[in-house]
Parts: structure tokens; sequence; C-alpha cells
């Protein structure tokens, strides 16, 4: 809500977008600011990060080597980084990131994303056109410590936390109107049009034993059926059951053999994304002991 309400004020060209945890280093503007005006065929920028602990202490290796590493190192940096969140990894750091304003049109800020929020919108930018770019030198100071939702010590929450926002996510894939990407993705080249693709995606995904992928899918399908004329569509008809059950099963059996999952349950990962939904819409609502 804070960033919404920012972009509608915010005059300049460049932003930068920061967490309070985290350490920028005194030249990191200055660098960033030179990158992206001596490239303008870049719109948004990373520069490398190191890791400090709670007390500020530097630790080994560095955000570039343990992650980010095979982007540099690819032909097409942004369709590297589309292909890792398609497998719902985040290798892109947040907390390096220097932007053009430009970057924020067409693109929609969902509040109930909170885990994800970053490859939400930097997801959004790549389909949308826009190129990255990469500064090898440590600017950022990134801060480890055990509070961290997506420390190991928090792994159940985190996950829990990020299950309905997998969903959320990965409906950013059938909303695209970026064809290119689409059939790169899935080395589709002989489909020409959106619903075409759109359709493949959904048949591969409801193929997974993976409920959130099922999930997304299913909900396309069912938004895409409710025209008459797809419910003719033999397509659609493979789409809704192939391996359907099959899949199912296996997810669930997947979903079984997880701790975090025996341990908390759906009711339990319910209880938490709706706890997440109020805190972000109603921030001075009481406890709600019911939860």
């Amino acid at each position: 809500m804070i960033l919404d309400a920012f972009l509608k004020v915010a005059k300049g060209t460049f932003l930068k977008l920061f967490c309070a945890d985290d350490i920028m280093y005194e030249n990191y503007l200055e660098k960033c600011l030179a990158f992206l005006k001596e490239t303008p065929s870049v719109d948004f920028c990373f520069s490398n990060e190191g890791y400090i602990d709670e007390e500020g202490k530097m630790l080994p290796s560095d955000f570039y080597t343990d992650r980010t590493e095979h982007i540099v190192n690819s032909d097409d940096w942004s369709f590297a980084a589309i292909t890792d969140y398609y497998h719902m990894v985040s290798n892109l750091p947040f907390s390096s990131c220097f932007l053009r304003k430009s970057c924020f049109e067409n693109i929609k800020i969902d509040f109930t994303i909170v885990m994800m929020f970053d490859m939400s919108i930097f997801l959004q930018m790549l389909l949308n056109g826009k190129n990255i770019g990469f500064i090898k030198e440590k600017l950022i100071s990134y801060r480890i410590h055990e509070g961290q939702i997506s420390s190991s010590a928090n792994k159940k929450k985190c996950i829990a936390s990020s299950f309905f926002e997998h969903i959320v996510f990965m409906r950013i894939f059938f909303e695209t109107e970026n064809i290119q990407f689409m059939q790169r993705l899935l080395n589709r080249t002989d489909l020409s049009s959106l619903e075409n693709l759109r359709i493949e995606l959904a048949k591969f995904w409801m193929s997974l034993p993976v409920v959130t992928f099922q999930i997304a899918a299913y909900q396309w399908l069912h938004d895409y059926l409710q025209d008459a004329e797809h419910r003719d569509d033999e397509r659609v008809a493979v789409a809704c059951f192939r391996n359907l059950y099959q899949s199912s099963e296996l997810a669930y059996r997947c979903l079984e053999t997880n701790e975090w999952y025996n341990a908390l349950g759906i009711k339990g990962i319910f209880k938490i994304f709706m706890k997440k939904c109020i805190r972000k819409f109603l921030p001075h609502t009481k406890k709600l002991s019911h939860l």
C-alpha cells in the first residue's frame, strides 16, 4: 500500500526499493545511476550482495555466487530470470535492485502477496519486455538473522505463508500478452496465439504432481470455460481431464510426506494466510481469537 501511494506522487526518473535491515554502500546510488545512464537499453539493474549477520559481521560467499551467477553467465538474462520464476525460484536480489520508474507501467501490484512480492513485480516487468542488467561489484550487505520469515528457523511458516501466494503468482503467466516468451517457455513455436499457448500451459500444469500448479491451471480453466464457445473445444476437455486424478493423487501424496504439512495441515496453512491478509488490510484490528 505504501508503494502504491509512493508511485502516485513520485516525480523522479529512477526508483530505489530497499529493506530496512540491509545496508547500502555509500557509492551504491552513484554506481547504479551511472550504469543505467550509460546503458539505456537496461531498465532495471542489480548489484552483487554480500551477507552479514545480525551484528553486521561479514559472512562468507555472496548472492551472485550462491544464486545469480547462472543468469549473469547466460546469453539472455531476461529469459533466464523468467525461466527461474517459471520454476518458482527467485534468484534476483531485491535489496540491490535499482529501477527506472517506467518499469512500473502496466504493473498490477497485489498486496496480498508478501513472501513473493518482489518476484511478482519483477516477473511482470520482464514479461512486459523490460531488460535487466548486472553490476558484479558488491554494493549491498544483505542481513541474515533468525527473525527473517525466510530463514531456516521459520521454514514451516515460510512454506505455509507462501502456499496461496504461489497460486496467485503463477496466474501472471496466464495473464501475459508476451507470445514470444510463452513460446520459448513451452517450447511451442508452432503455436502463434495466446489462447493456444495458455491452454498448453494449463494442460502441462494440470499434469504435474504439484498442488499449487494444478490449482492455478484449474482457476484459469474455470474462467476460460465460462465462455460457451470454449466449452466446445476438444483441447479444453483434454486439458481438464488428462491425468487429472492420477496427478492429483500424486500431489497429495507428496504433501503428506512433508513434515510441515503434517504439523500444520491445510487448516493451519489457511489460518496463517487469513491472518496475513487481516494484518495487511486491517493493520489496527485486534488479534482474533478464533484464528
